[in-house]
C-alpha cells in the first residue's frame, strides 16, 4: 500500500490507529472497541470502513470484504470504501473485481490520485500495460508529488520496453524522494538495458547505500 488524498487517507485510519502502540492502554483500546461496537450497532458506514480496515491491515482479506461491502450497502458513494474493498480484492487475486470498485470510487471522486494509481496497479497485473499507464498518468496530473505513481508508471514503461520513458519516471520519483532505494535500483536496470552502464552502476551503487541488506547484492549483481 503516497498528496492531499493520501493524507486524508492516513486521517481515516489514524483515528483508530494510534502513532505509537505502545501509548494505547488497555483503557483508551477497550473505549476504541467499545465506540466502534455501538456505531456498528448503529448501522455506521464509517463503523464498518474502519473495522473493515483494521481487518485489512490483519491480512484477513476475506473479512475485509464484507465489512467493506456493508459499508457500501450503507453509503453508496463511500469513496473510500469502494477503494480499500480494490485492494483486497486484487490482494486476493481478483484483479477484474478491484478494477470495478477503484472505477467506482473514481465515478464518486475522480480527484482522489489513489484510485487512479491503484487501478492502474490493478491494470498491470492483469495484463493491461497501457491502460495502467495511463492511470498512473492521471493519478500523476492530480497529485505531481505522488512518487509511487510515477515509480510504477516507470516501472510498466520498462515492461513495454521503453527504457527511456521509464529511466524519467524513476528520476522524478527520486526527486520527490530521494531515499527510494527501490527507483534507484530499478533506474539502474532501466538504464543497463538502454547500454548507460556507468550510469547503471552509479544508481545501483547509490540504492545500495540506502539499502545495503536489500540492494548490496543485486545491486552488484546487475551492475557487472
Amino acid at each position: 500500500m503516497s498528496g492531499d488524498e493520501n493524507q486524508s487517507e492516513q486521517a481515516n485510519r489514524d483515528a483508530l490507529t494510534p502513532s505509537c502502540p505502545q501509548s494505547l492502554t488497555r483503557r483508551s483500546a477497550a473505549l476504541v472497541r467499545r465506540g466502534l461496537a455501538e456505531a456498528l450497532t448503529l448501522q455506521s458506514s464509517d463503523a464498518y470502513y474502519y473495522r473493515g480496515d483494521m481487518k485489512y491491515d490483519n491480512g484477513d482479506y476475506d473479512g475485509a470484504i464484507a465489512d467493506f461491502t456493508k459499508a457500501i450497502e450503507i453509503n453508496p458513494r463511500h469513496a473510500n470504501g469502494h477503494t480499500l474493498r480494490g485492494m483486497a480484492k486484487r490482494n486476493k487475486g481478483d484483479f477484474v473485481g478491484a478494477i470495478e470498485d477503484y472505477t467506482k470510487a473514481i465515478e464518486i471522486n475522480p480527484r482522489l490520485a489513489i484510485p487512479w494509481h491503484n487501478r492502474g496497479l490493478a491494470k498491470y497485473y492483469d495484463g493491461d500495460y497501457d491502460g495502467a499507464i495511463e492511470d498512473y498518468t492521471k493519478a500523476i496530473e492530480i497529485n505531481p508529488r505522488y512518487a509511487d505513481a510515477h515509480y510504477n508508471c516507470g516501472f510498466t514503461k520498462c515492461c513495454k520496453g521503453d527504457y527511456g520513458g521509464a529511466v524519467d519516471d524513476y528520476s522524478k520519483a527520486i526527486e520527490i524522494s530521494p531515499r527510494f532505494a527501490k527507483a534507484y535500483y530499478s533506474r539502474g536496470l532501466a538504464k543497463r538495458d538502454k547500454g548507460d552502464l556507468d550510469d547503471s552502476r552509479a544508481d545501483f551503487a547509490k540504492a545500495t547505500e540506502i539499502d545495503p541488506q536489500e540492494y548490496g547484492p543485486n545491486g552488484l549483481r546487475n551492475a557487472r
